[in-house]
């Protein structure tokens, strides 16, 4: 049976035949055969981003940043996701 440990500042989401579990942060379980398992990240997390863009005129425009974003309902961030 494998052994999963989330820390502090993870989710642990559990699935079985079809449905999806949250067990919480900070948890320890040993998982039967068959079950899937995932550790989504509860802190602030960073992405950056760059694209460039041509007007009409011919102008280019180049666009830099930084998205900062924190799961609060890793459920819900799961479903967007096939675990097949």
């Amino acid at each position: 049976m494998p052994f999963v440990k989330a820390g502090p500042n993870e989710f642990l989401l559990v699935g079985r035949r079809g449905a999806l579990e949250n067990r919480g942060s900070a948890v320890q379980l040993f998982l039967r055969p068959g079950t899937i398992w995932v550790l989504v990240p509860g802190t602030k997390q960073e992405a950056t981003f760059e694209f460039t863009q041509e007007t009409k005129d011919g102008i280019p425009l180049r666009f830099k940043g930084i998205v900062i974003y924190r799961i609060t309902d890793p459920v819900a961030a799961a479903h967007q996701y096939s675990f097949d």
